[in-house]
C-alpha cells in the first residue's frame, strides 16, 4: 500500500468507517478496529525512523574507523621502505614485501573491473 494512503485514510476514512455500520462486513474489522491499526501503523513507523537512524549512525562511525585504519596503513606502507633497507631494520623487510604484493593485487583487480565496466559501457 502506498505511503500516501495511509495518511489520507486517517484523516477522513477513520471517522467514516467508525460511522459506517456495515463496516464490519465489508473489511472484516470495524471502525475502531482499524483505528488501532492505524494507530499502530503510526508508531512502528516512528520506530522504523529511529532505526534507520541508529543504523546510520553505526555506518557512518564504521567509516570512520575504516578511514583511520586506512591512513595508519598508508603511513607504515610508506615508512616501511626506508626503514627495512639498513641492518637494523632487516626484520620489517618480509612485512614490507608482503604489503607491497597485497597492494600490487589490489591494483590488478581494480584494473581489471575498470577495464571490465568500460566494456559494458562501449557494448
Amino acid at each position: 500500500m502506498p505511503r500516501t494512503s495511509i495518511p489520507s485514510f486517517s484523516r477522513s476514512e477513520s471517522r467514516r468507517t467508525r460511522a459506517w455500520r456495515e463496516c464490519k462486513q465489508v473489511t472484516g474489522q470495524t471502525g475502531d478496529e482499524l483505528r488501532q491499526e492505524l494507530d499502530a501503523i503510526r508508531r512502528w513507523d516512528e520506530v522504523e525512523r529511529h532505526l534507520r537512524a541508529l543504523a546510520k549512525g553505526v555506518a557512518d562511525a564504521n567509516l570512520r574507523r575504516k578511514h583511520s585504519l586506512g591512513n595508519a596503513i598508508l603511513t607504515l606502507y610508506a615508512l616501511l621502505p626506508p626503514l627495512s633497507m639498513d641492518d637494523a631494520g632487516s626484520y620489517l623487510r618480509p612485512f614490507y614485501e608482503e604489503m607491497k604484493a597485497i597492494y600490487a593485487r589490489t591494483r590488478k583487480r581494480s584494473r581489471a573491473a575498470a577495464k571490465g565496466s568500460e566494456g559494458e559501457e562501449r557494448g
